[in-house]
């Protein structure tokens, strides 16, 4: 078998929530809804490694000229995340 490896699902959103059995758990304004899939031998570094990429990922258009695509990232905008 292989290295483990943490599989991460990517999505922009201007609004995500998680509901489990009818209650909510989760809500967040505009950011990223991550889907995140984890198995027995991944570890605390490989969280780490892509909790610090996701937060640089440069996803939105510049805050100050925003015919600059992609440029600004989600500690840049201050934007939120949902993982489930």
């Amino acid at each position: 078998r292989g290295t483990a490896a943490m599989k991460l699902v990517i999505q922009r959103v201007a609004h995500a929530s998680v509901e489990a059995d009818g209650v909510l758990s989760g809500r967040i304004g505009r950011g990223l809804a991550l889907l995140l899939g984890i198995e027995q031998g991944d570890s605390l570094e490989q969280a780490d490694w892509l909790a610090n990429k996701v937060v640089k990922l440069r996803l939105w258009p510049d805050l100050k000229d925003p015919s600059k695509q992609w440029a600004t990232s989600v500690a840049d905008g201050g934007y939120e995340l949902l993982v489930v």
